[in-house]
C-alpha cells in the first residue's frame, strides 16, 4: 500500500519502481548487467482513487502495488486490513509539507489494523532545490521517536521519483515484505 499526502510523488515513484522492475526483468542474465539510465520523467497527474501496478520483483514472483490518492486519506482506513506493508511517501520540498504530512503518517502508524505491518517512509523530492535537509526533516516527522514508540518496524529512505535515486533501494524493500 502506497499513501501520503497529496503531490507527495506517489505516481511518480511507481512509475520509476515500475519501469526499474522491467528493466531488471529485461536485462536479467545478460552479460551487460548495467541497466539503461531511466526516460524522461513522463508527466503525472493527481490521483484521484485508487492506482494500482503490477511490479516483477523476481522471475517467479509479481507484486500487486495499490497507490491511495491522498485526498483520499480520511478513507483510506478500508485498504489498511488488504495490505502486507506500507509505504508513506513524504514530501520534502517544505517544511509547511512535512508538518502537514506528520499529521497523516502518525494516524497511520497508530492504525490498529497496521500494528504489526512494516512501513517504508519514503523520504521523496530529495532532487529538489532548497529540499529540507535530512536532519530537519527527521526533526520535524519525528523519527527517531516514531522509531522508538510505535509496534511496527519501520525503514526510513531518502529518495527522487525524478532522478530515480533510492528507487532501486525501494523495490528491494518490497521484495522482502
Amino acid at each position: 500500500l502506497v499513501i501520503g499526502a497529496e503531490g507527495s510523488g506517489k505516481s511518480l515513484m511507481l512509475q520509476r519502481l515500475k519501469w526499474l522492475s522491467l528493466q531488471q526483468q529485461l536485462y536479467k542474465g545478460k552479460k551487460s548487467s548495467k541497466l539503461p539510465s531511466p526516460p524522461t520523467p513522463p508527466a503525472t497527474v493527481p490521483t484521484v482513487g485508487t492506482n494500482i501496478v503490477a511490479l516483477e520483483v523476481d522471475a517467479k514472483r509479481k507484486v500487486m502495488v495499490r497507490e491511495l490518492g491522498g485526498a483520499m486519506a480520511p478513507i483510506w482506513a478500508d485498504s489498511y486490513e488488504d495490505c502486507c506493508c506500507v509505504i508513506f511517501v513524504v514530501d520534502r520540498s517544505s517544511a509547511t509539507h512535512l508538518s502537514a504530512t506528520s499529521i497523516l503518517l502518525l494516524e497511520a502508524l497508530s492504525a490498529d489494523a497496521l500494528k504489526s505491518k512494516p512501513f517504508l517512509i519514503v523520504l521523496g523530492k530529495s532532487d529538489v532545490p532548497n529540499a529540507v535537509n535530512l536532519q530537519e526533516t527527521s526533526n520535524i516527522l519525528r523519527l527517531e521517536d516514531l522509531r522508538a514508540t510505535c509496534c511496527q518496524r519501520i525503514d526510513v529512505t531518502e529518495a527522487s521519483g525524478f532522478t530515480s535515486d533510492g528507487i532501486q533501494y525501494i523495490l528491494e524493500w518490497i521484495s522482502k515484505h
